[in-house]
């Protein structure tokens, strides 16, 4: 993950949180001194690219943790079902249920030996790193199943933009969830609010009915 895209998540949280009570990044002189620790924790290595910057779009920006436990999904959920998969129903069953796995599953986060000192540098100071990589695994899972999507050829036009709309709305809740981790704020759960319709719950739920 790169400094800079940090801190401008940090910074833009912030911004839209003015009287929020941060416990550990209190002032932008905090921000500004996680910063320079960032840089300098990777500094013996390339900078990785962001989780959270456009994931989607490029499976060698997907990490391999997250690739396997996609596939992990798709195993289970593929065993699931009993249709035919040539089918548009069961296209839009199995991404439906791959998503709510994607965003349900329990994820054993493991810190890969290069990202020891960002996890140390976090934790240092009182930010769950490994509660924001198991955020950012998840968007990247989402972001390997909207690729998927894409190229099914059973699922109709409206089908993919279903999918990739109530995606999108997913992403966007991980994303703000990472911001709050940032700010020192214990995220809120992802619940499944069926009542509003432009919730991406509401919308994944719908497709097929």
């Amino acid at each position: 993950m790169s400094s800079i895209s940090m801190i401008k998540a940090i910074a833009g949280y912030a911004a839209i949180n003015p009287t929020a009570d941060y416990s550990h990044t209190s002032s932008i002189n905090k921000h500004t001194e996680f910063s320079q620790k960032l840089q300098h924790a990777q500094a013996p290595k390339p900078v990785k690219v962001d989780m959270a910057v456009n994931v989607a779009n490029n499976h060698e920006n997907v990490s391999e943790q997250a690739k396997a436990l996609y596939q992990d999904i798709k195993y289970e959920v593929r065993a699931q079902l009993q249709k035919n998969p040539d089918t548009r129903t069961y296209e839009q069953d199995f991404y439906k249920l791959s998503i709510q796995e994607i965003m349900e599953v329990p994820i054993k986060v493991v810190i890969e030996r290069d990202e020891m000192r960002e996890a140390a540098l976090f934790n240092s100071l009182g930010i769950d790193f490994l509660a924001y990589k198991e955020l950012g695994l998840r968007q990247e899972m989402l972001s390997l199943a909207e690729n998927d999507i894409k190229e099914s050829q059973s699922l109709l036009a409206t089908d993919k933009e279903d999918f990739i709309d109530a995606i999108k709305g997913f992403t966007a809740q991980l994303e703000d969830q990472k911001n709050a981790l940032l700010g020192g704020i214990a995220p809120d759960e992802l619940g499944k609010n069926l009542e509003d319709r432009s919730s991406p719950w509401a919308k994944l739920l719908s497709i097929g009915q």
